[in-house]
């Protein structure tokens, strides 16, 4: 993607898709024990996570630097994360103020 702000909108809809996800599993699933293969599912979510998270926030503008584009590339990452951080603080104002 070349757009920042449709990175961190990107971003902002994984994390919102898992964590809908999570909060649903969770109350079907409430009583019910640990299995073995729990941690496992875990870390696989973690890590799929932060690969998506590399790819959304920082794939793009490394991709630029490496062409030359520096200050495109520091431009990029900023308008991004700056987009995400706005998008992070409205839902925890929502949720506190809730």
């Amino acid at each position: 993607m070349k757009n920042p702000y449709l990175n961190a909108l990107s971003a902002a809809a994984y994390i919102a898709v898992v964590g809908t996800f999570l909060h649903y599993v969770e109350q079907g699933h409430a009583n019910t024990p640990d299995k073995w293969w729990s941690g496992i599912a875990f870390i696989s979510l973690v890590t799929l996570s932060v690969a998506m998270m590399g790819y959304f926030f920082a794939f793009k503008p490394l991709q630029m630097y490496l062409d030359g584009e520096r200050r495109a590339a520091v431009q990029f990452f900023v308008k991004t994360l700056g987009t995400f951080a706005v998008f992070t603080i409205t839902l925890l104002l929502i949720v506190f103020l809730n």
